[in-house]
């Protein structure tokens, strides 16, 4: 008996220190991961920022023309190492979201598991050894008059085998709208991860437009002779703004859509969550008629809405709204245009 006793210890204690390891080994990747895209994007911005200054250099020691590259390689990088550093930090809502002191919990909550389990081993190795064996034996001697095969076996066929089948069932009921959760949680992940993209994307193009516009604006000291040499030279630069602008906005427009999808998974998930509620309890009560209600309302579960005749939804509202915006906005500039 005593045996088994420490085989068991043994295998509860290895199952626990696996678990640690692997939740200890998942934060440092996880802490890992987290400082090498912050370093990406410090290493990248450092870069950026050193061929944008060094401009002055390029220009002394060659021509005009490779002082512009290495400003429009200095501001590529740039924008890619704050892109880094913006996208991390909108993922996780914190540039480290495992730090070193949840590595070490980790870690001393493993070696916490470890000397507990190894102090009930030494406790049942150690101590009344005698007594404990003569426990044993009395306690083996009612077992084997007492309790037989056939007791057993009755015994378990009488009071759990229905309640192991209906638990089975109810196991497999829940386990589906588990998978369902799942799903949506792996969707809003996905979704999270686009729209911060758009985000940044369209946040580092309306900021390299911005400064093109300043410098273009503010650097260049030039005398036109005429208007069509001055039309001639800016038009080009505010056309290329324009478009960036057009680009940028494309994404930020992208952003406020996957906003509205995430907003949209997150109310079915928070439905979900209800029903799951709901069904946990009718099944504890047992209630065959709250059962039957629950059922129902599953049933009439309808993802592929028809709306009837006047009827709307608050997201058909919201497009309707940003459609008639935008021809407003584009029968403004027709007028301008005109003009």
């Amino acid at each position: 008996m005593n045996e088994k006793y420490f085989e068991y210890i043994e295998e509860q204690r290895m199952n626990e220190s696996e678990k640690n390891e692997f939740l200890r080994k998942r934060a440092e990747y996880e802490y890992i991961k987290n400082r090498r895209y912050s370093l990406y994007g410090i290493m990248f911005s450092v870069i950026g920022l050193v061929f944008i200054l060094t401009k002055d250099l390029a220009y002394e020691y060659f021509d005009k023309q490779f002082s512009f590259v290495f400003i429009i390689t200095g501001a590529t990088t740039l924008a890619f190492g704050v892109g880094f550093i913006l996208f991390r930090y909108l993922q996780n809502g914190s540039f480290s979201k495992y730090t070193q002191s949840d590595i070490s919990n980790q870690n001393l909550r493993s070696e916490v598991q470890d000397l507990r389990f190894e102090l009930i081993k030494l406790r049942k190795k150690s101590g009344e050894s005698a007594d404990y064996e003569n426990i044993s034996k009395t306690i083996n001697n009612a077992i084997d008059n007492t309790i037989t095969e056939d007791f057993i076996k009755s015994k378990i066929d009488s009071f759990y085998s229905d309640k192991a089948i209906s638990e089975a069932k109810r196991k497999d009921i829940l386990d589906e709208f588990e998978n369902l959760s799942y799903r949506i949680n792996g969707e809003l992940t996905r979704l999270r991860k686009s729209a911060n993209l758009n985000l940044v994307i369209g946040t580092l193009t309306t900021i390299c437009a911005i400064v093109a516009l300043g410098y273009e604006v503010f650097n260049n000291e030039l005398e036109f002779s005429n208007t069509t040499k001055l039309l001639s030279h800016y038009i080009p630069r505010l056309s290329i703004i324009v478009f960036v602008e057009i680009f940028a906005f494309f994404f930020l427009k992208l952003y406020k859509a996957t906003l509205s999808d995430i907003k949209y998974f997150n109310n079915e998930k928070t439905n979900i969550d209800f029903k799951i509620i709901s069904l946990k309890a009718a099944l504890n009560i047992g209630n065959d008629k709250v059962i039957q209600i629950m059922l129902e309302e599953l049933i009439k579960t309808e993802r592929n809405f028809k709306l009837g005749k006047d009827e709307s939804t608050v997201e058909l509202e919201k497009v309707k709204n940003d459609t008639s915006n935008n021809q407003i906005i584009a029968q403004l500039l027709e007028k301008l245009n005109n003009k």
